[in-house]
């Protein structure tokens, strides 16, 4: 298994090779392959499901947590600026859905960057919930097309406010997607720490 402790670590996974075939391909095209040929799907933002793959090979996913935090949005960039397949985990708000926070951030980066980028598949779950709180459909698609996890999800907070945090984010939370790993085979592991896992400077 391998494994990376500090920020730069986590995001020298952009050097590795991006997948040939994995160019962007446009707001709403999906590039899906199917034996040794090429085609592009063209799908509505709001209609990726799972079973639209079905019957498609497709290059090894990475799968991101905390998508939607500081970091997280900057690793999306990237990572689909270097080429690379991404799923994201995120979670609803009050207001929005998954789905509708990480359209909101590829609109921000697209408005800054002046050009398309293609979407990652959203996948609705929680990473203080078991299995990260994804369905059955979600954790077979996960175990079929993810080969990686960054785990960049965390709590901030930094004493006990009452709500279970930050021990339930970071240490819960980090069980809850080594289970995860576990059980859909993802072996490529790189996990996002801070130097405040050092303690206290007293």
């Amino acid at each position: 298994m391998q494994t990376s402790r500090t920020k730069t670590k986590a995001v020298n996974i952009l050097n590795y090779p991006s997948f040939s075939l994995c160019s962007p391909v446009g707001v709403s095209n999906i590039e899906w392959v199917r034996g040794s040929a090429t085609i592009v799907r063209v799908l509505n933002r709001d209609d990726i499901a799972l079973d639209s793959i079905e019957g498609y090979i497709v290059s090894g996913y990475l799968l991101l947590t905390g998508s939607t935090g500081l970091l997280g949005r900057y690793l999306i960039r990237d990572l689909l600026l270097a080429g690379r397949r991404v799923a994201v985990l995120a979670r609803p708000s009050r207001k929005e859905t998954a789905g509708q926070r990480i359209e909101a951030i590829m609109q921000m980066w697209e408005s800054e960057l002046g050009r398309t980028l293609p979407r990652p598949i959203c996948l609705e779950g929680d990473i203080c919930s078991e299995q990260l709180g994804l369905d059955r459909a979600s954790r077979d698609w996960v175990a079929e097309y993810c080969s990686t996890m960054l785990h960049s999800a965390a709590s901030l907070t930094f004493y006990d406010d009452g709500t279970g945090e930050p021990y339930r984010s970071n240490v819960e939370g980090t069980q809850n997607m080594l289970e995860l790993c576990r059980i859909t085979g993802i072996r490529d592991l790189h996990y996002v720490s801070t130097a405040y896992v050092c303690g206290l400077r007293q």
